[in-house]
């Protein structure tokens, strides 16, 4: 009986050794998570490198390999960026599966604060570098436009001097093949930039739905935790309650041997009173 004893003994230890070894249900989406920020880190580099390039090139040597490289970057980090939220969102829901104050609802809470700083801090630069990238894309066509315009014929006027007769010769500066062809580079560069201009405008409004999701994100863990807090205000004023009745209690309690004692000491007075009155008879 002895070793069967000792025996469940050492397979409950092993258990119990088991259980704290298993990680909590959290931490696959929190690595998962990880993996994703390092992900958008790493394209938000290449986004960036892009853009610049982008810019470096001379205006009429733009290429729609480059734009479309771009918006595939951009449409990544986003997907990204939302599978990111989704995880903290996983993570942040096991908070309530655990008691206020034990050490697995301080490890959850300090990881889902850690992601949300994290991703609110990708997510402005992401939104940065794309509103950037309108703004300088905005002030190029700005200043570019001037040099595009529909060309129009250019008439100049030579007057030949022959004695005393004067010649109105007109001579066309620009052939209509090369006005042709300014035409068409004209409108394939305006195409080009309302593509760009579009997509980056897409993109940032991409990144205000996932600013709303996040500030929403933010709004629940902070009504969990106000939830929490309250609760944890409501337990400590019940044991504080509860501290007073104990005291209570305890005066009761020795307000009680004290009368007891009383009793104890009338009762052998009464007693030597009897055997004293009948010694004396």
């Amino acid at each position: 009986m002895g070793i069967y004893t000792d025996r469940t003994a050492l397979i409950d230890q092993e258990l119990d050794e088991v259980q704290i070894n298993i990680p909590p249900e959290w931490y696959e989406e929190f690595e998962e998570v990880e993996y994703q920020i390092s992900k958008v880190k790493n394209r938000l580099k290449e986004l960036k490198d892009l853009q610049k390039q982008h810019f470096i090139r001379p205006l009429l040597d733009d290429t729609s390999e480059e734009d479309r490289q771009i918006q595939e970057v951009t449409r990544e980090i986003t997907r990204t960026l939302g599978k990111c939220y989704g995880g903290l969102n996983s993570v942040q829901s096991c908070l309530q599966q655990y008691s206020p104050g034990s050490v697995e609802f301080k490890l959850a809470k300090n990881v889902s604060s850690y992601l949300v700083n994290v991703l609110q801090s990708l997510s402005c630069d992401f939104k940065s570098l794309q509103s950037s990238y309108f703004m300088r894309l905005q002030s190029r066509e700005d200043r570019t436009a001037k040099y595009f315009k529909e060309p129009q014929p250019i008439l100049g006027q030579m007057k030949l001097f022959e004695g005393d007769i004067y010649e109105d010769i007109a001579v066309d500066t620009v052939s209509p093949m090369q006005q042709l062809l300014l035409l068409e580079e004209d409108v394939a560069f305006a195409e080009q930039r309302d593509r760009e201009v579009a997509n980056v405008a897409k993109s940032i409004q991409d990144m205000n739905v996932i600013f709303k999701e996040v500030a929403q994100m933010v709004s629940d863990q902070g009504t969990v935790l106000d939830r929490i807090d309250y609760n944890i205000e409501n337990t400590t004023l019940s044991v504080g309650q509860g501290v007073v009745h104990l005291k209570k209690a305890e005066t009761y309690q020795k307000s009680a041997w004290k009368k007891k004692w009383c009793l104890i000491l009338f009762a052998i007075l009464v007693v030597l009173m009897i055997l004293i009155i009948a010694i004396e008879t």
